[in-house]
């Protein structure tokens, strides 16, 4: 893939979380996690970092803002493609003790009004059936809504929705199905045209689930496969792609193009193609940053792997050989799964939990430019 990865180190804070990463598209990155508010362990607070060089902040930066939060998994950040100017993050954690318990906070950033929800988040209307510590995803599909899900104790996803770019959410319901299930770990959500939203999750026994939401609801869900640690992107009207680790450990990938009706939409749902050299890898992050184009990223080793494709490659380039770890200092070592997002065309920002030898943790950051 023709184009420059850089490498530089956020060190702005010190964090306990997977990063959540949101790019705008004028060139500025915003890095959060959950981080000690000093050198001494406490409350894993959300912090914020950002840059921004076309404006003149090529190093990273932080302002102090008071988050809270107290977090318990690492950020969700959602930069608005509906609404320039807008950074919306999630994230389960509890603030003091008063509702009990761990809850699903929300944060928003306007560039009219700055930052709302500051000193420990918005918290969203809680169920009966309690989050899980899982990170929680969101996505935007029309102008001012906003679809938020997060796994629940019991095992359902659990969904809510505002309609007024988050000033005030629904209470939480659990999506169905026509039989009981359970799953584990984050979902997956995703959006390839206005007022349409697919989600997905893996059950304990590597069984993908999905439901898609068309206008009309969401539908109950439906098996279309077999993979764990689902993500799930999209690069244009009508198109998804979804990767995960398949039961042979490697990290494969499944689509839908609009050519087909639920619940035969998948292609090849049994055998899903697999990513060269992708076996032992795990936490699959995908981003698309222009028309026919997908960027998969997975841990794997204590290192991340990059696969690629493309209009001038149909087929899969990359894997062990490309691996992220090359343009690293030496004395860092990953700990965690990437996040991946795209600020526009020929872009590519890459973040993950690191450790520096006989130091704190800190976040790596890689970006690419065509």
């Amino acid at each position: 893939m023709a184009g420059q990865w850089t490498f530089d180190t956020v060190f702005t804070a010190i964090p306990q979380t997977d990063p959540g990463l949101a790019c705008r598209g004028n060139g500025r990155v915003n890095e959060f996690d959950g981080a000690y508010p000093s050198e001494e362990p406490g409350p894993t607070n959300l912090e914020q970092s950002w840059k921004d060089p076309t404006a003149g902040h090529p190093d990273w930066e932080s302002d102090g803002t008071p988050f809270g939060g107290n977090l318990s998994t690492g950020p969700f950040a959602l930069s608005s493609p509906q609404n320039p100017g807008h950074i919306y993050v999630f994230a389960i954690g509890q603030e003091g003790e008063n509702p009990p318990g761990e809850a699903l906070l929300f944060w928003n950033w306007e560039a009219e009004r700055g930052w709302l929800g500051t000193e420990g988040g918005i918290i969203l209307p809680q169920s009966t059936n309690a989050v899980a510590r899982v990170r929680p995803v969101a996505v935007q599909a029309e102008p001012k809504r906003l679809d938020v899900f997060a796994t629940g104790s019991s095992g359902t996803i659990l969904h809510w929705n505002s309609a007024d770019d988050g000033a005030s959410f629904s209470a939480p319901e659990a999506l169905g199905g026509s039989s009981p299930y359970e799953v584990i770990g984050s979902p997956a959500a995703v959006s390839w045209g206005p007022g349409r939203i697919d989600v997905f999750a893996a059950t304990p026994d590597g069984k993908l689930l999905r439901w898609f939401e068309d206008g009309s609801g969401f539908s109950q869900f439906e098996w279309i496969g077999e993979l764990k640690e689902p993500c799930a992107v999209s690069w244009g009207p009508g198109r998804l792609d979804v990767f995960g680790v398949a039961s042979d450990g490697a990290i494969a990938h499944t689509w839908f193009d609009g050519t087909k009706n639920p619940p035969e939409n998948f292609a090849d749902d049994d055998q899903p193609e697999t990513l060269p050299g992708s076996v032992g890898a795990n936490r699959p992050a995908a981003v698309s940053w222009g028309w026919g184009t997908l960027d998969v990223f997975a841990f794997a080793a204590k290192s991340i792997s990059h696969w690629w494709r493309g209009p001038d490659h149909p087929h899969w380039v990359g894997g062990p050989d490309n691996d992220l770890r090359d343009i690293q200092l030496d004395d860092h070592e990953l700990m965690g799964g990437p996040v991946c997002a795209s600020g526009g065309e020929g872009n590519i920002e890459v973040m993950a939990l690191a450790a520096i030898s006989g130091g704190p943790y800190v976040i790596d950051h890689w970006s690419f430019t065509v």
